[in-house]
């Protein structure tokens, strides 16, 4: 097992284990003594996945010290966040190399040695294409790709989009399990399972999980790949969207409690995404707990009302209820002054085409005419 955090000595284990500090660390430990506990041998190293040198290192001592590696299995990751705009070379790379350059490095470092498998884990990001999510759905976009590209010169290759794991892993970790995927989240026992059973199929790319049916009843779901002829055969998509109850919010933070219409609107928004029920209306949208994908969630609400005025980018802009609401009134007039200034010029037109045609009749004289234009009357 070769990980990019160091695990502590094994004379430590026992005491983590019995203080219970870290939890996440003693699932680590207690999988790795049960691995042990049935007859197998666990060696931990530490290494950079993507660094081809200290990788080499430990794989040349591998294939040293055991004759050889039978399978390769390429777990590592790091979860992405935020919209590439607004993020960080730096923090890009630290998504994307593990996945992209790792892969590269473990393949080329193995090519020469004859692997029953190489199993890379992919995400199911590469078919829903998360907002948000841009660096990690290209890492795993990648996995899924190089399995194509691998296999096809006979060396046998398998890219596991995995969904959400319910009991560890990324989407636990971050506290991101939900039910608004596509996907429902799979338990690790059912994870497990569908492992063996992938192991002995020459499969190169497969998504083991069960559909959220509920998720594709909504009218408002955008699908961003297409379903089979018997999932639609099975009219497993019948049901059109309910429309939310109409969230309820305390908004505060102004002298007299005055608030506009539209502060009114926007927090009820904000109240229905965030799942707040008092709200500052000074407060910054991502100090309430707002981050890339609730700020695609709001967006959605916010043109069912507004339109087309605000974008994704405007919700970090103008991120509290007071200023996206200034922002909001402040576009509507501009677009009201257009309009009326758009009706009095058709009014303008009109007025003229009527002289015109009394003029073409005969019911007015040229000099009445241009009386009627000069002085701006039609009688």
């Amino acid at each position: 097992m070769i990980n990019r955090t160091a695990l502590p000595d094994r004379d430590q284990w026992n005491g983590i284990q019995k203080r219970k500090d870290d939890t996440k660390l003693c699932k680590k430990i207690t999988a790795i003594m049960e691995i042990e506990e049935s007859g197998s041998s666990v060696l931990c190293y530490t290494a950079d996945v993507s660094d081809f040198q200290s990788m080499g290192v430990i794989i040349n001592e591998l294939v040293e010290k055991y004759g050889g590696i039978n399978g390769v299995i390429h777990g590592a990751g790091v979860a992405g966040d935020g919209y590439l705009i607004r993020k960080p070379e730096e923090v890009f790379r630290q998504v994307v190399l593990p996945k992209i350059n790792g892969t590269w490095v473990l393949d080329k470092l193995t090519e020469n040695l004859k692997l029953d498998f190489f199993i890379l884990f992919s995400s199911i990001s590469g078919y829903t294409f998360t907002p948000g999510q841009g660096d990690y759905t290209a890492a795993n976009a990648y996995l899924d790709a190089f399995a194509q590209y691998r296999d096809k010169k006979g060396k046998r290759t398998l890219s596991i989009n995995w969904p959400a794991w319910k009991e560890t892993g990324m989407a636990v970790d971050h506290n991101a399990l939900n039910n608004e995927s596509f996907f429902k989240p799979i338990s690790t026992a059912d994870a497990c399972k569908a492992f063996e059973i992938l192991l002995d199929k020459h499969i190169v790319r497969v998504l083991p999980s069960v559909l959220n049916y509920k998720i594709f009843e909504r009218g408002d779901i955008k699908i961003p790949f297409v379903l089979s002829e018997e999932i639609r055969v099975d009219n497993l998509i019948r049901q059109k969207i309910t429309e939310p109850k109409e969230a309820k919010v305390i908004l505060k933070g102004k002298l007299g409690n005055g608030y506009s219409d539209t502060e009114q609107s926007l927090g009820r928004l904000w109240s229905l995404v965030l799942g707040v029920t008092e709200v500052d209306v000074y407060d910054n949208f991502e100090s309430l707990g707002g981050d890339s994908l609730l700020a695609t969630s709001l967006l959605k609400e916010m043109q069912k009302t507004y339109g087309n005025l605000v974008d994704i980018s405007d919700i970090f802009t103008y991120s509290s209820i007071f200023d996206m609401a200034e922002y909001i009134e402040s576009k509507t007039n501009k677009k009201k002054e257009f309009e009326k200034i758009n009706e009095e010029e058709d009014t303008e037109e009109a007025r003229l085409n009527d002289i015109l045609d009394e003029l073409a009749s005969g019911k007015l004289s040229l000099e009445e005419a241009g009386g009627m234009i000069e002085l701006g009357v039609v009688e």
